[in-house]
């Protein structure tokens, strides 16, 4: 994806959504605050954009799934090396 392209998201499974619930204090008056001049309810807030969410779907072009990041590893590397040197 390149950026700038707008593509349809679900923020709810982007790395950058924090749900409200999860937010501190001082961001949750300042998302109540910006969807109030929306007239809307705060979901959540998008840490990429910088701003409140205030419905889950649609269109954004920070939008990067959770299942694009890398997962950890299971095993320590040293496991890996084991099973390559044959030890």
């Amino acid at each position: 994806m390149v950026q700038g392209d707008q593509v349809m998201a679900d923020c709810r499974k982007c790395i950058f959504f924090i749900s409200f619930e999860q937010l501190s204090d001082d961001v949750k008056e300042k998302t109540v605050v910006q969807a109030a001049k929306r007239g809307k309810e705060p979901l959540g807030w998008c840490t990429r954009a910088g701003h409140v969410i205030t419905y889950y779907r649609g269109r954004c072009r920070f939008y990067t799934p959770r299942s694009s990041i890398i997962k950890p590893a299971k095993k320590p590397i040293t496991e890996y090396l084991k099973v390559i040197s044959g030890d």
